[in-house]
């Protein structure tokens, strides 16, 4: 389950991208996320991003280094 997405206009969802958003929903902070995961930092912000790219939505809400579940991350979080 390596596999990210194949590319643009794939429309397949990895399951550790919806692991990840849990995890980055759960503490609000993409370096503990990803220290939890054991992955960079980077890669959980590009999982991320490709997500919401995906989805067509911001699900998080950044200021800075702050980042907060949005009511659209709210929403998703709640059905997954």
């Amino acid at each position: 389950m390596d596999k990210e997405y194949e590319g643009e206009g794939d429309n397949q969802l990895d399951i550790n991208a919806l692991i990840y958003f849990q995890t980055v929903a759960k503490y609000e902070n993409m370096s503990r996320a990803a220290e939890i995961l054991h992955i960079s930092q980077p890669a959980l912000s590009k999982s991320i991003a490709m997500l919401e790219e995906y989805l067509g939505v911001e699900l998080f809400d950044r200021n800075g280094r702050s980042i907060k579940l949005n009511r659209y991350g709210k929403f998703f979080l709640e059905r997954i």
